[in-house]
């Protein structure tokens, strides 16, 4: 039987990335980093800041700087990168249908399932409030990723993969 791979998050607490996980994804040149201009992101300019809590000054690594308490958001040269969250091929007028989509193409991609693969072998750090899964599911069934908390499990409708 032919399969393929979904990530999912396998603890309470939500699906998210180390800066680490965000630095391997942008050292792959993967396209699913967003690169958003400083004065798209916030509306306050770079350096202006209100505290510690919205500070993006923090040294990292190799040049890239980082909030107080964010992970998987790193800027550079005032150009913030994160993980992509939208996908142009799944817009439509629905929101909640868009979103969905979105999330299994992100799950699905396959420079996350690279990620979460090198996170397993301990060649880059986890996101400390999320544990990364890989669930392979067999060839086109038609699934969703339902939570609770931030748990995660693939299911579809008359089964549930954990």
């Amino acid at each position: 039987m032919k399969t393929r791979k979904v990530v999912i998050n396998a603890k309470y607490g939500g699906f998210g990335i180390s800066n680490e996980g965000l630095l391997w994804l942008i050292n792959e040149h993967s396209d699913l980093v967003e690169k958003t201009p400083w004065r798209e992101y916030s509306s306050k300019p770079w350096g202006e800041w209100d505290g510690d809590y919205d500070r993006y000054d923090y040294p990292f690594r190799d040049g890239f700087t980082t909030g107080h308490l964010a992970e998987g958001v790193l800027v550079k040269d005032e150009i913030v990168y994160s993980l992509k969250d939208s996908f142009p091929e799944n817009k439509t007028e629905d929101w909640e249908s868009t979103h969905d989509k979105d999330r299994l193409t992100l799950r699905q991609h396959p420079d996350l399932i690279r990620l979460v693969e090198a996170i397993r072998k301990k060649e880059v750090s986890k996101y400390r409030f999320a544990e990364l899964k890989i669930v392979k599911i067999p060839e086109g069934v038609e699934f969703t990723i339902e939570e609770y908390d931030g748990l995660e499990h693939v299911a579809e409708a008359h089964r549930t993969w954990y």
